[in-house]
């Protein structure tokens, strides 16, 4: 999925429980490559991307049984919506930071 514009990633460091810092390489990226999840038995569909951890949630609940059978379009725009509050830059490096904490 291509990037209105590219996008560097540079989440700042994170101290773990364990009090280790983790740090992560700076990262600019045009394209995101994405592996849809489709949790039916949790009516959930998310993504991954490629280089970032975590995941973004697109539909889950009442949504997702509203949204029935979903096309590449519909995850793409969903996508951007999601990227989009408040911004791309900020949602994305707001995931290595999640992902970071759950670390010990």
């Amino acid at each position: 999925m291509k990037l209105p514009q590219p996008i560097t990633l540079a989440p700042e460091p994170v101290t773990l429980a364990d009090g280790t810092v983790h740090t992560f390489t700076p990262l600019t990226i045009e394209d995101l490559e994405v592996t849809i999840v489709d949790q039916v038995n949790k009516q959930r569909v998310s993504v991954k991307f490629a280089n970032i951890p975590g995941s973004l949630g697109l539909w889950h609940g009442t949504e997702y049984s509203l949204m029935g059978d979903y096309t590449q379009e519909q995850v793409d725009k969903r996508i951007l919506q999601r990227l989009n509050k408040p911004d791309p830059k900020t949602v994305l490096e707001g995931m290595f930071v999640k992902h970071a904490s759950k670390v010990v």
